[in-house]
């Protein structure tokens, strides 16, 4: 009985003390809840974004290789493909069908890119 004497008076002193500055301590809750928000907006946000770009990227390649005539991305013979394929170092080289397309409405470029499992006949 001694023991549960001293913890309702422990938690009356607590609540006494907290109440004689009633301003003082909603002002520090409202503080702390504010800075917790904020940090873990700026986690989640974080992780979204790497979870994004990780699903975006996963397929990319390490790295490209493009020709650039007159600041604009311009076609890269099929042949490089081959030589770059023997640089040592190099598992693998492919190219890939891409073009752009000018939307007048919002005035934008959009690149576009073939999936490599999209087959097309030639000619057609």
């Amino acid at each position: 009985m001694r023991w549960l004497e001293r913890q309702k008076n422990f938690i009356g002193f607590t609540l006494s003390s907290l109440l004689r500055r009633k301003g003082k301590n909603a002002a520090l809750v409202v503080v702390y809840t504010l800075i917790v928000f904020v940090l873990a907006s700026v986690m989640f946000f974080s992780y979204a974004i790497k979870k994004e770009a990780f699903l975006i990227l996963k397929d990319a390649p390490e790295i490209m290789v493009q020709r650039v005539v007159a600041g604009r991305q311009d076609l890269v013979p099929e042949s490089y493909a081959a030589r770059i394929a023997g640089i040592t170092g190099v598992s693998s080289a492919k190219g890939r069908l891409w073009g752009y397309y000018y939307d007048t409405i919002f005035h934008a470029n959009y690149t576009l890119l073939v999936p490599e499992d999209f087959y097309h006949p030639p000619g057609n």
